[in-house]
This record gives structure tokens, sequence and C-alpha cells, in this order.
């Protein structure tokens, strides 16, 4: 039998004091980063996984080299 003595998620208390002595704006940037991860990983780990084609079709989405004017005749 495995015992957990806290739940998954509960912060650290070192943590808790480091989010706690950030300003507000701080806070906000971390909470809109964290959003931002969240949405994001999933695209990212589809573009990865996918195979060939479809893998360079995704990344084109998130990274488009400069000076690449492929991208312009797409629209």
């Amino acid at each position: 039998m495995i015992r957990t003595s806290t739940s998954a998620l509960t912060i650290k208390p070192k943590m808790r004091s480091r989010y706690s002595g950030l300003t507000t704006s701080q806070k906000f940037i971390l909470i809109v980063f964290m959003i931002w991860l969240a949405q994001a990983l999933p695209k990212w780990t589809a573009a990865v996984t996918a195979d060939g084609e479809m893998s360079a079709q995704i990344m084109k989405i998130f990274i488009t080299p400069k000076g690449d004017k492929s991208l312009s005749a797409m629209h």
C-alpha cells in the first residue's frame, strides 16, 4: 500500500512564499504564461509526433524562418 502524506496539488511552502513575494504584474505574467503553456503543449506534442510532411506543416505555423517567402505564397 502506498501512503501519501500530502495531496498532489499541494504547493510546497517555499514555492508559496516565492509566489506571495511576487508583484501583481509578475503574478499576472506567470499565470498568462502557464495558461499559454497548457494550450501550447498539446499542439507541440502533435507537431513533434506527427509524421513527415504533416509535422512540417504544423511546425511552420509556429516557426517561420526569416526571409521565408513560401508562407506568403500560401495566403
